[in-house]
């Protein structure tokens, strides 16, 4: 070629690092568009909108506290801080604040009171709903006399014990005891205690199921595992931007979230720093199911009745002791109300109504007052077959299945119905309230009606 070089020589450096920077760009900004693309395509899809409800739901840092006889509690004196329940969000558009008073209740402060109600419970009676909206300040709305909530998620009979001589140590004994019993967990919540413990602010599970091939047996986890519960739940006051780009896409990617629920890719992907390992603890979830299982046959979940009911009849002594009535209310599981979302497999092993029977036989006999709400839960909601609950109008929530507002509302109704008829208050204005309230429940046969 005359007079010149190779065109590979006559084109400067500077132009190939521009070329290959652009090719780079190219290559970065077509997979970006791939990936919104597939975040688009799964929000579309039935599991994504399963990935979707499954973002990382976790309390306000130090919201809970240690304690040495429940492995924990609420932290008193909360200011109110943002919580993240993604039901309530998909439904309302926005977030809502939760709190704690002196007590370390989820309430307004309370002092020294010649009569008030004491609400004691789990995640149905802490309720994943604002303040205003769950069924223990509705109860105290219908009958005029001040409730004191102090349901604390992840606590079962056992622990709502000590959580009362607490609480009566702090403003005195109450004069009614009100202990939302949830079907689904709180006998594993007994067999388990003190089940969980708190790490850095934050509440993780110490103590739980080996795995499925091992019914029944518990095992502890070590702080190693521990310490991996808290790297997974990406604490929102990490300082790193690893850290921080996680727990972003952990609340907004599908995608991500995907792909940290494949085992394989996760590993892949936690080479090259993208995600965390996959978890060594052999500690399984609960097993709500196991509650619907007859005991016949299955040596550990006799005992843990065995043990659940002792638990029970010590919560009445201490009851007992206060001179408080106690009154149980039992709150079915969504599967127990809407026989649709019942899981295929296992129908001919599990009894939904088994623990309901049970615990009536043992309260009866205990002369336990109690209020089951399954009858009446499954009268006022509306049973049809649909692919998923809807948040406002139904009971529950779609995926988090805990109580949505109108759950909490239409507990609140049956509740105060059955307190003001049982005459468990002596009230001069009882039998105007009890008027409303069965006003309230008698607008419609659905739920949906109740405003």
């Amino acid at each position: 070629m005359k007079g010149g070089a190779p065109l590979a020589q006559r084109i400067s450096p500077k132009r190939i690092n521009g070329r290959r920077q652009l090719n780079l760009a190219l290559c970065l900004v077509s997979v970006l568009v791939t990936i919104v693309g597939v975040e688009i395509a799964l929000r579309a899809t039935a599991y994504g909108q399963k990935l979707l409800q499954q973002r990382t739901f976790m309390f306000p840092p130090f919201y809970h506290t240690a304690d040495v006889i429940n492995g924990f509690d609420i932290t008193p004196n909360v200011p109110p801080t943002e919580i993240i329940v993604p039901d309530y969000i998909e439904a309302y558009g926005k977030p809502f604040t939760v709190s704690s008073n002196e007590v370390g209740c989820r309430d307004r402060r309370m002092d020294r009171a010649k009569r008030y109600v004491l609400l004691l419970g789990d995640s149905f009676t802490w309720a994943n709903v604002p303040l205003e909206a769950t069924f223990g300040t509705i109860v105290e709305n219908l009958i005029g006399v001040r409730v004191l909530k102090c349901g604390v998620s992840g606590y079962g009979p056992r622990q709502e014990r000590h959580k009362l001589e607490k609480v009566v140590k702090q403003v005195g004994a109450p004069s009614i005891i009100i202990v939302g019993y949830f079907i689904g967990n709180d006998l594993i919540n007994d067999y388990l205690y003190p089940e969980n413990t708190v790490l850095n602010g934050y509440v993780v599970r110490k103590i739980g199921f080996v795995d499925q091939s091992n019914p029944g047996e518990r095992r502890v986890r070590t702080d190693e595992e521990l310490r991996e519960e808290m790297a997974k739940r990406l604490p929102r006051e990490e300082t790193s931007l690893a850290a921080k780009s996680k727990y972003f896409l952990v609340q907004h990617s599908l995608v991500y979230n995907a792909l940290r629920n494949e085992t394989h890719l996760r590993q892949l992907a936690s080479r090259l720093g993208l995600a965390d390992p996959p978890s060594r603890s052999l500690i399984v979830q609960k097993r709500p199911a196991e509650v619907f299982h007859p005991v016949e046959g299955s040596p550990w979940l006799r005992d843990a009745w065995k043990v659940h009911l002792n638990n029970l009849k010590h919560l009445k002594r201490a009851a007992d002791e206060q001179n408080a009535k106690l009154l149980i209310v039992l709150i079915p599981t969504v599967e127990q109300v809407y026989e649709y979302l019942r899981p295929a497999g296992g129908k001919e092993t599990l009894n939904w109504e088994y623990p309901n029977v049970r615990l009536r036989q043992f309260f009866e006999k205990e002369r336990i007052s109690f209020l089951d709400l399954l009858p009446e839960f499954r009268r006022y909601a509306n049973l049809q077959p649909k692919p998923a609950l809807n948040p406002r109008e139904d009971l529950y929530w779609p995926y988090d299945h805990h109580l949505n507002v109108k759950g909490n509302r239409l507990a609140a109704l049956l509740i105060s119905r059955y307190m003001l008829e049982q005459s468990f208050l002596q009230l001069r204005d009882k039998d105007k309230r009890l008027s409303d309230v069965k006003q309230l429940l008698g607008m419609s046969v659905h739920v949906a009606d109740l405003k």
